[in-house]
């Protein structure tokens, strides 16, 4: 029997393709930061993603990786930790 386990998913790149048709043209990759200076990056903040175009490295918005004509995406599968259960402690009473 499959443990009840719940996942989440966090994309972590997209491909563009640039060109009139897919045979020809150009490729590039919008890709997420996991790690900047080898600080993990806080989930709750704004990731940084960069632009990996042939030797050129740039930063972009997140907009910028919202607004494009997304080719391919890749995502990463993120574990959520189980609920851990609640133990109620009952005291005795006096009376």
């Amino acid at each position: 029997q499959a443990e009840d386990v719940e996942y989440k998913y966090r994309l972590v790149a997209v491909i563009v393709h640039s060109g009139p048709k897919l045979h020809e043209g150009h490729n590039f990759a919008y890709v997420r930061a996991s790690q900047i200076g080898g600080q993990q990056q806080e989930s709750s903040g704004t990731p940084s993603w960069f632009c990996a175009n042939d030797e050129s490295i740039t930063q972009v918005s997140l907009q910028q990786v919202l607004e494009c004509q997304a080719y391919m995406l890749f995502y990463e599968r993120v574990e959520l930790p189980k609920a851990e259960p609640v133990v109620e402690e009952h005291l005795p009473t006096e009376h």
